[in-house]
């Protein structure tokens, strides 16, 4: 496997994000909550290539070591919301909610202050690639929207759905559009790991510059990584 030819990040192996979400590499933890993202389309170019990108996770790594993510599951997310974790930071919270309240009781009262919001609308969208994110605990292809008319589109939205909300998560300003692969689920044995990793050899199938469409967003209630439909389309 061709090393990688930049250093990754800094950060650890196993994120918390993939000890909560993925029990196995097949078998998705319970992880609900809320979100509103744009589904890659089943139609989509960019699917042909999935399978290559697993293939090439899986085929020099230790088993186990990588997540499995279903392509019908590919996503952009617009707008992080709600998990049931987050009960556990009260700060974190909207003031109007407290930690004691139930995560579908939140789904439902996020859900109905945004369709009270009349927020306009976003449509469909064309996303360019701008290459693997350099996280040593998961594998993402960072995006960017090429067009004005869409950044700006996409800027409106996101400030309308914090000010129905009262609330935005951590980092909404900075907030970096990105679709991910896969998560690490085991440390690299030995941890070093630019000859280890798999990221530079990902990007053949979906280099910098690759231009293609997502669904327009929708608000979707999450049980699982495998499990989150779609309640309201914007």
């Amino acid at each position: 496997m061709k090393p990688l030819d930049r250093p990754l990040g800094p950060g650890p192996w196993v994120s918390d994000d993939a000890k909560q979400k993925w029990k196995t590499p097949t078998e998705p933890r319970r992880f609900r909550g809320w979100t509103i993202v744009c589904h890659v389309p089943q139609d989509s170019p960019l699917l042909s290539h999935v399978d290559d990108v697993m293939d090439c996770l899986h085929h020099d790594a230790v088993p186990g070591t990588w997540s499995y993510q279903p392509a019908n599951s590919l996503h952009m997310t617009i707008f992080p919301g709600l998990a049931e974790r987050d009960l556990q930071n009260p700060e974190t919270l909207p003031k109007w909610l407290t930690a004691a309240e139930d995560i579908l009781a939140i789904n439902r009262e996020c859900l109905r202050r945004i369709e009270a919001a009349s927020l306009p609308p976003v449509g469909p969208l064309s996303v360019r690639s701008e290459g693997l994110g350099l996280s040593k605990g998961e594998v993402r292809g960072e995006l960017s929207l090429p067009e004005e008319d869409q950044r700006k589109r996409v800027a409106a939205f996101r400030d309308a759905v914090r000010t129905a909300l009262e609330w935005a998560p951590e980092g909404h300003e900075d907030y970096r559009f990105h679709l991910t692969f896969a998560y690490r689920l085991k440390q690299p044995d030995p941890p070093s790991g630019d000859s280890l990793d798999v990221h530079s050899e990902v990007e053949k199938y979906v280099p910098q510059g690759t231009l293609f469409d997502l669904e327009a967003p929708a608000f979707y209630v999450i049980d699982s990584m495998v499990s989150f439909p779609p309640i309201l389309r914007f």
